[in-house]
């Protein structure tokens, strides 16, 4: 078993592990959308919170989308 770090994987990997993990009723069929979705809404929202945003205490991408 090999242990990497979650903030080595980024945001993505729980991302998609979220959408597989989902309701079935909404996210059967549509995970590719949902994927997608996520890749153009998130990577915005991020740089949006680290320019004009105030942290007290860095929470790192992944807490960010969790």
């Amino acid at each position: 078993m090999i242990y990497v770090e979650p903030s080595a994987l980024g945001w993505k990997p729980l991302a998609v592990s979220w959408i597989q993990l989902g309701n079935p009723k909404w996210a059967e069929g549509n995970e590719q959308i949902l994927e997608d979705l996520l890749d153009w809404f998130v990577p915005p929202c991020l740089l949006f919170i680290k320019e004009h945003g105030v942290q007290l205490i860095s929470a790192g991408d992944t807490n960010l989308v969790v």
